[in-house]
């Protein structure tokens, strides 16, 4: 099922998860390599505004990974709905919530910097619930949603679909296909008469 999909590389630091429509940020710390941090480690104000301002591979809609689906209450709610969790279990990595191995074992190739100097990697979720914008982190192999938001954890920016397979032609590529299809039946017209 899920556990076979694969994940696509677009290549330009941009890896596209199939199961999810996701694409994500190659390097996970990519703020501190990037410069914009000196650690890649920030507060949720800073990693939203990071993130918001970010553009990169030719988009401007990157965004924190969501804790949940929104309207969910993640008090009551399973973790692993979170976008991180579900990529890696979807793509079948070692994780401590879904097996019994050491969460220090995860394979997480494609991605770049995933343990960068921290046995656990901490990253900020963000969800909506009853309107009101909240945070979580997701730590391997733990979750809380009552950190402070002014501790600093790692910003991983994600963003909405990139299917490299669902892409609309360029309305160049219309035009000349219109143009091709146009000039064989004017060609065939003549033939006949």
């Amino acid at each position: 099922m899920a556990a076979n999909a694969t994940l696509i590389d677009l290549g330009n630091g941009m890896i596209y998860d199939p199961v999810q429509d996701l694409t994500w940020m190659q390097d996970v710390m990519y703020a501190r390599t990037s410069g914009a941090d000196d650690n890649g480690r920030m507060t949720l104000e800073g990693s939203h505004a990071w993130v918001s301002n970010l553009e990169f591979g030719g988009y401007s809609d990157w965004r924190l990974p969501n804790a949940a689906p929104d309207g969910v209450d993640l008090l009551i709610h399973d973790v692993s709905d979170s976008e991180i969790s579900r990529l890696l279990e979807h793509f079948s990595w070692c994780y401590g919530a879904f097996s019994d191995c050491d969460a220090t074992q995860i394979e997480v190739a494609p991605f770049l910097n995933f343990y960068p100097d921290i046995e656990y990697p901490l990253f900020w979720l963000t969800y909506s619930y009853d309107g009101i914008y909240q945070a979580g982190v997701f730590w391997t192999p733990l979750y809380s949603t009552d950190l402070p938001a002014g501790d600093n954890y790692t910003a991983w920016a994600v963003r909405d679909g990139g299917n490299p397979y669902s892409s609309v032609p360029e309305p160049g590529t219309l035009g000349l296909l219109a143009l091709g299809i146009a000039g064989l039946g004017f060609a065939r017209r003549r033939k006949l008469n």
